[in-house]
């Protein structure tokens, strides 16, 4: 999981702690993805959409472009306004889930389900 929010981070560190069956890295910085997906090699990659001027947008093509990173699926957790647009899905996104609208359980079965 990657985000910058420090309050939305805490939730989501709580929220996928529980999860027996997931095993949860949350990082607030780009550049410790690099050495925590070489160490950990994450089945799937959680990314927060509040980083400014479309850094996230950023993110995901150098992600995509990256030699070791390119192949692990993406899925932005965001307020809904933030998911009306089809940049991410051009970008490389395999999902897009709308937390402002799910409880709290429906959004880890939907990462679950997405999940390799």
């Amino acid at each position: 999981m990657i985000e910058t929010n420090a309050v939305i981070d805490k939730i989501y560190r709580i929220i996928f702690s529980r999860e027996k069956d997931l095993e949860f890295r949350a990082i607030n910085d780009f550049k410790e993805l690099e050495k925590i997906a070489a160490k950990f090699k994450p089945d799937l990659i959680l990314l927060g959409v509040h980083f400014p001027n479309d850094r996230d947008l950023e993110f995901i093509r150098i992600l995509k472009n990256h030699r070791e990173l390119k192949k692990i699926p993406i899925i932005i957790l965001g307020p809904g306004h933030d998911l009306v647009s089809e940049k991410y899905f051009r970008a490389g996104v395999e999902e897009m889930i709308d937390v402002s609208r799910l409880p709290l359980d429906a959004i880890v079965q939907k990462v679950k389900k997405t999940a390799p």
